[in-house]
């Protein structure tokens, strides 16, 4: 009785390790990752563009600026516009990332809810026009999301 408990207690003492283990490295690589992330964009042209212009078209506190962008009249508005696309992509895509645990959210909420929260306060009237002249409404849901629960 006393040789089969032991030879029970072996088995079950590895996968408890193996587990905790692998939870401890899994929680590593996706702080890992979000910090490679955050150097990686901020150093990317869509980014510090974007956050450039984005930060000049909502200087004001108002969104009217931006709001011009979803029916640019000239080529400096295209591009303008695609900027700011680009960059509110970047945004989605590490909702995404966060939903999908390949990035640590505490970690970049940590860093970053200040940014995120208000990108999103001053593009959701932006990100509202271009969902409907496109007629897709589930455009930058998952940033609209995050940025919801977080706001709450």
């Amino acid at each position: 009785m006393v040789s089969s408990l032991c030879c029970l207690l072996g088995p079950g003492a590895i996968l408890t390790s193996v587990f905790f283990a692998w939870r401890y490295h899994k929680t590593i690589s996706a702080k890992r990752a979000t910090l490679d992330f955050m150097i990686a964009a901020q150093a990317s042209k869509d980014w510090t563009d974007g956050n450039a212009l984005f930060g000049k078209l909502t200087a004001s506190g108002q969104e009217g600026e931006l709001l011009k962008l979803v029916n640019p009249e000239d080529q400096g508005q295209i591009e303008d516009s695609v900027k700011i696309a680009a960059y509110l992509n970047l945004f989605e895509l590490i909702a995404v990332a966060i939903k999908q645990n390949a990035m640590h959210e505490e970690t970049y909420k940590q860093l970053q809810r200040t940014r995120f929260l208000k990108t999103w306060k001053y593009a959701d009237a932006f990100i509202t026009a271009k969902r409907n002249q496109n007629n897709q409404p589930s455009m930058y849901e998952n940033f609209e999301k995050l940025a919801t629960e977080w706001t709450d």
